[in-house]
């Protein structure tokens, strides 16, 4: 897998915090519609590649946006949240409410 260009960035400047907002946004709309699985796994390895630079955090939230590939309301376990926090540890993740745009798929 290549590098993600955001982590070319966090590596230039070390002393900068950057934070990945809605879990870096995988999408799942338009060519994305049907390659979820492809999708999660590109996301999910440059998750753990950001994960590596020690001044990137990330929000944890965002999940229930339309453009997103969270299909929440077909599936027991999402594992967004699980992946973030392996790559990123409990001390560079932080919880976020993205309302009204996440109330599309929760209450």
């Amino acid at each position: 897998m290549a590098v993600p260009p955001s982590a070319f960035l966090a590596r230039a400047f070390p002393p900068t915090t950057i934070i990945l907002n809605h879990v870096g946004g995988p999408l799942g709309i338009g060519p994305y519609a049907d390659k979820k699985q492809e999708t999660f796994a590109a996301w999910q390895a440059g998750i753990a590649e950001l994960g590596k630079c020690q001044n990137v955090v990330i929000k944890l939230g965002g999940l229930g946006m339309l453009f997103g590939m969270f299909d929440f309301h077909t599936r027991e376990t999402p594992p967004y949240i699980e992946t973030c926090i392996a790559a990123f540890g409990a001390d560079r993740g932080m919880f976020e409410g993205n309302f009204p745009p996440d109330g599309v798929s929760s209450s």
